[in-house]
C-alpha cells in the first residue's frame, strides 16, 4: 500500500504538486476514500482540520497568511486565467472570513476547515 500522507495546512501547497488526490476533511468517508485511493496506487494526502486545533495561535496566523500570499500570487500572476482567478478569489475570501476566527477560537472546526481549504486551493 502506498503511504497516505497526513499534511498540515502549511505543507499542503508543496505536497499537492506530487499528489493525485487531496482529501479535505476527514470523517469516515474522507478516511475511507483516502485509503482506498492509496490502495489503488495513487499518491494521496488527507487534510484534516481537526489536527490543526492544537496549533499555536502564531502558527495559525502564519499558515493563514501563507495561504493568502499564495492566493494573491495566483490572482496577480502574468499568466492568470479566469479559472485560476476564481480559485484564488475563493481562497482569499476564506482567509478574510475565517482566519481571525481560527486564530481567536482554536476549537472552531468550521473556521479550521475553511482555512485548510484555503491553504489547499
Amino acid at each position: 500500500m502506498n503511504e497516505l500522507l497526513n499534511e498540515t495546512p502549511e505543507q499542503a501547497p508543496e505536497a499537492s504538486r506530487k499528489l493525485n488526490i487531496v482529501v479535505v476533511g476527514a470523517g469516515p468517508g474522507g478516511y475511507a476514500a483516502a485509503f482506498l485511493a492509496a490502495d489503488f496506487g495513487m499518491q494521496v494526502t488527507l487534510i484534516d482540520p481537526e489536527l490543526t486545533v492544537k496549533l499555536p495561535a502564531g502558527v495559525t496566523a502564519g499558515t493563514g497568511m501563507d495561504a493568502l500570499a499564495h492566493a494573491v500570487e495566483c490572482f496577480t500572476m502574468v499568466y492568470h486565467q479566469p479559472f485560476t482567478d476564481a480559485v484564488a478569489l475563493l481562497a482569499m475570501e476564506y482567509v478574510a472570513r475565517y482566519l481571525r476566527v481560527a486564530f481567536s477560537q482554536a476549537n472552531n472546526l468550521e473556521a479550521r476547515y475553511h482555512m485548510s481549504a484555503a491553504a489547499m486551493l
